[in-house]
């Protein structure tokens, strides 16, 4: 079983990739070690009374002993955390929650919507270090956001060799229109050797879902959602999952933040 590190870390950089949107980089070793893609972090900044309960982050990307989290700034937490400088302490409990999971597939496609993003390039980076040195695996992205701003990860894709396809709300790059009709207009036909991950707003994953089921393709649905405690014990996270015909619910923090797009029931406030 995974250990949970709570410690005391200083903030190594923090810089800002886009407007009100900031990406903290961690010096912190055993928490890169243990960290899987798709599991999260618990973070409160240290040294000031509010906000008194942690944030969940997506753990972004884990480059040797180092760990990024990708954050837009959206309350008082995210907030006060953009306002933080390089050395200020962060309390940091993770690695937490079940992370996606890999098989051997022939590709792989990852489809985020704006700050999804997050968790699928240390996804992408982590699957292609898996076959390393082995048979070629394709890696297709589509990516998502509401303007050319908001558009993060595309150098990095790129780097991996990923086949990038992108769309905008307002049409400044890419496609206009969501990334789902894009997504459904370039995967035509029938689809084999495929698994898919996905992570985005409420109404992206809900499409995202039925396309899917649709195909027949396996895949996993990263749920954002707001969390309290990260442990299951406040049960503020709860979502409904279906199993050989039984509903049943389950906290995304504990269960999740990763689930299987045929089980999990997508609510509004997912």
């Amino acid at each position: 079983m995974m250990t949970i590190i709570f410690q005391e870390l200083a903030i190594h950089s923090l810089t800002s990739p886009a407007p009100n949107i900031f990406r903290i980089r961690l010096s912190a070793p055993t928490l890169a070690e243990q960290a899987l893609p798709g599991q999260f972090v618990m973070i409160r900044p240290l040294n000031i009374q509010e906000p008194l309960l942690p944030r969940p982050f997506s753990i972004h990307r884990v480059l040797g002993d180092r760990l990024d989290i990708l954050f837009k700034v959206r309350g008082a937490g995210t907030h006060m955390l953009a306002r933080m400088n390089k050395g200020d302490p962060l309390e940091i409990r993770g690695p937490l929650g079940k992370g996606f999971r890999f098989g051997e597939e022939e590709e792989l496609v990852l489809v985020a919507g704006g700050m999804g993003v997050a968790p699928l390039l240390f996804a992408a980076e982590y699957w292609k270090g898996l076959f390393q040195g082995k048979a070629r695996k394709k890696l297709r992205v589509f990516l998502g956001a509401r303007t050319r701003e908001e558009l993060l990860g595309l150098d990095a894709f790129q780097r991996l060799g990923a086949e990038l396809h992108v769309a905008t709300d307002d049409g400044s790059f890419g496609e206009k229109g969501p990334i789902t009709r894009l997504l459904q207009r370039v995967m035509v036909g029938r689809v084999t050797g495929v698994r898919l991950l996905a992570c985005g707003p409420t109404a992206m994953l809900r499409s995202v879902q039925r396309w899917v089921m649709k195909k027949g393709i396996p895949g996993q649905l990263s749920l954002e959602t707001r969390m309290a405690c990260g442990l299951g014990a406040c049960l503020g996270c709860v979502t409904a999952r279906e199993r050989g015909g039984t509903v049943s619910y389950v906290n995304v923090c504990q269960e999740g933040p990763v689930f299987d797009a045929r089980e999990v029931v997508i609510h509004d406030r997912t």
